[in-house]
Parts: structure tokens; sequence; C-alpha cells
């Protein structure tokens, strides 16, 4: 995991970003990064939490994500909208996803459309480096928490986009996002 921090905050995947994104500071385009994938991190972790939650994300990470998309980063940095994020975010941030995408934005200093291809970028990126280090191996629990062990929620940059989260204000994230899994795990069966 400590690789995807590192390819994530290189100085020429945030000029890229920056450049594609017509993002002028290119220390606003780190920030997004820096911001982005802790809220996706602790997203999935906490969605892996119920054992539903936790089959669906070993699920993914096995069929789809084996890390070939950093394989492919460019492209995905070019298109972020002809990537897997759209979908990853759909399904992990649910109902909550544009709220925290402005969030970010406004946190950061960037557009909202600035900030939805940053999280598009990182959700498959995310996703891609855990699913290499499970194929490595590594059992899903143990990644996710060495993964976010360093996360402080008191991050002044990440508390109040984490708190988007928690629908019903309990400080809990977990409750919030087994509900919104299983809404949609509803509407994918009623098709």
């Amino acid at each position: 995991m400590q690789n995807l921090l590192t390819t994530i905050t290189s100085d020429q995947l945030i000029k890229q970003i920056s450049s594609k994104q017509n993002i002028g500071d290119t220390s606003k385009t780190n920030q997004a990064l820096q911001t982005a994938v802790p809220l996706i991190l602790s997203a999935l972790k906490n969605n892996s939490q119920t054992k539903a939650g936790k089959n669906s994300l070993e699920l993914a990470l096995d069929k789809k994500h084996s890390g070939s998309i950093f394989d492919t980063l460019s492209d995905l940095v070019s298109n972020p909208d002809k990537g897997e994020g759209t979908g990853i975010l759909k399904h992990l941030l649910g109902e909550k996803q544009t709220r925290l995408i402005e969030g970010l934005a406004q946190q950061v200093g960037i557009e909202p459309v600035q900030a939805s291809s940053i999280m598009k970028i990182v959700a498959p990126l995310v996703m891609g480096a855990l699913g290499k280090e499970k194929s490595n191996g590594s059992p899903l629990q143990n990644i996710l928490n060495q993964a976010t062990s360093n996360l402080n929620p008191k991050d002044s940059n990440l508390s109040p986009l984490l708190a988007l989260l928690d629908q019903n204000n309990d400080g809990n994230v977990k409750d919030d996002l087994l509900r919104m899994g299983l809404n949609y795990l509803g509407k994918m069966f009623k098709k």
C-alpha cells in the first residue's frame, strides 16, 4: 500500500493530473490526492465490516482489480470517466458521493468537476493496490487495517469529509455504509 501513496503523490502524476484537469496549482492537486486516498480507504474499511460488504469487496478485488490499472495509468488520468472510478464511487459512497466531492473541492480550492475526476482516478488505483496486496496472500482485513492505521480522523482535511458519510450523525459511518450498500444491492436485484 505504501507504493500506492508513493505513486499517487509522485511529482509526475501530480503534474499530469494538474495539466489534464486544468488545476494551475499542483499543491492543490497533491492535497486533493492526499485527502482522496484515505477517504476511499476509510469507506472501504467501513464497508468491509459487514460480511456482505467484505465478501463483495473480496469478489471485486479477485475478479477485477489485480493492480494492472497501474500499467494504464496515463489512460486513466487522460480520461477518468472511461475508467471504473465512477462505478466504484457510486457503489462505495452512494448518495453521499456528490456532497463528498463538493466538500473535497471546497476544502482544496478546486472545482467540483476537478475533484470528481480526481476521485475517479484514485478509486481504481486504491482498488488495484488492494487487489495486488490481496493476490500476494495478505488477508483483506489486515491490508485495510494497515492501510488505515495512520489515518487520523481528526485530521483537518479528512474529518469534515468523513463526517459527510455519517448520515445519522451518530459518529459511526459503519451503519450508514451498510444501509447504502444494502440499498444499492436492492436496486441491483430489482433490475
